[in-house]
């Protein structure tokens, strides 16, 4: 039997350093990942990715009730 694939995982943070680094853990990991550094850019990617995994940093990016 094989394995399921890793579900690609979106970290979304505004410190772009700190959300490489939770990236690099990640693929340590062999999870697939996307870094994104704004909001704007997460709804982007949502739209065309809806049933990934997201990992959200609210302290450094601006949510309201839509997200």
């Amino acid at each position: 039997m094989s394995a399921l694939p890793r579900p690609v995982v979106a970290v979304a943070d505004g410190d772009e350093h700190q959300c490489r680094k939770s990236c690099a853990m990640l693929q340590q990991l062999d999870y697939p990942v996307t870094p994104l550094f704004s909001r704007l850019a997460l709804e982007a990617y949502l739209l065309n990715h809806p049933d990934g995994l997201v990992i959200l940093d609210v302290d450094t990016l601006a949510v309201d009730n839509r997200f």
